[in-house]
């Protein structure tokens, strides 16, 4: 999907037709085609934002404005200059102050200025941008896995990107071990394995091309839980992946590229 089907989409949308949701919609288009700077971007969606803020700091409609990011970043994340876009306008907006009309910097409820601690931006990634449906939900055919590859992909190279590029966005990490642990998990008979691959081994390969190296080191210092341990096991299983034929090819191929990759990062240290 290109950045002017995706705002035509949302522009068309029943839920989007209020003034700010319109105006919000070009923001977002004018920053994914490179036409404003993450810092420009930042500051208009700020403002327009602006007098809902002033009147109720803790309005959830405020929200909507990661819906917007959210849903970008399912259509359009995969494209790593389109994320490294996103990521930069999270750390621009972080810096901004609301002000109420006699001076003073509103507060949102979690505390701190309003825009510091991108008040419900971790819920709405969660829930919006990077979820899957759980697996109970999912009828076990094909179709219905593979209609989440790259909506998951997409995501997790955004949170991918977000884990090199922001001091601000280091929660991203929170996702790097269900992925992982998902993408070489080989219990599980034909034809789930052939499917689940299907679906995670592009967003582990995201990960760590992306991040392989952050991720080594946070996995040597113990950080986000992570460990030596969940490395080795990561490279161990995804070798196992690669060798089994209960998998496709393309899923196959991808597990020895990320095994060989997460050595060729070891070797390094």
């Amino acid at each position: 999907m290109s950045v002017q089907a995706w705002a035509a989409k949302a522009r068309s949308s029943a839920e989007y037709q209020s003034v700010e949701s319109q105006r919000l919609i070009d923001a977002y288009q004018s920053l994914l085609e490179g036409k404003s700077t993450p810092q420009d971007a930042a500051q208009i969606v700020s403002t327009i934002l602006e007098p809902i803020i002033k009147r109720s700091p803790d309005d959830k409609h405020t929200a909507f404005v990661w819906g917007f990011l959210c849903d970008s970043v399912r259509h359009l994340g995969g494209d790593k200059a389109v994320s490294e876009r996103l990521v930069d306008f999270l750390d621009s907006i972080v810096k901004l102050d609301v002000k109420d009309d006699l001076g003073n910097i509103i507060k949102h409820e979690w505390g701190g200025r309003f825009w510091s601690n991108l008040p419900t931006f971790a819920l709405m990634f969660r829930e919006y941008g990077i979820s899957i449906e759980p697996y109970e939900e999912m009828e076990m055919e094909i179709n219905d896995w593979v209609a989440q590859k790259t909506p998951y992909y997409n995501a997790t190279t955004f949170a991918a990107v977000c884990l090199t590029r922001s001091s601000n966005l280091s929660g991203m990490a929170f996702y790097i071990k269900d992925c992982m642990e998902e993408a070489r998990d080989e219990s599980c008979d034909e034809p789930e394995l052939r499917f689940r691959a299907a679906l995670y081994m592009p967003a582990a390969s995201a990960w760590i091309s992306i991040a392989g190296r952050r991720i080594y080191d946070m996995c040597k210092d113990k950080e986000w839980g992570l460990s030596m341990d969940d490395w080795n096991s990561w490279k161990m299983g995804l070798g196992r992946i690669g060798g089994t034929a209960k998998v496709d090819e393309e899923a196959r191929e991808t597990a020895i590229g990320i095994k060989d990759t997460m050595e060729a990062i070891q070797s390094e240290h």
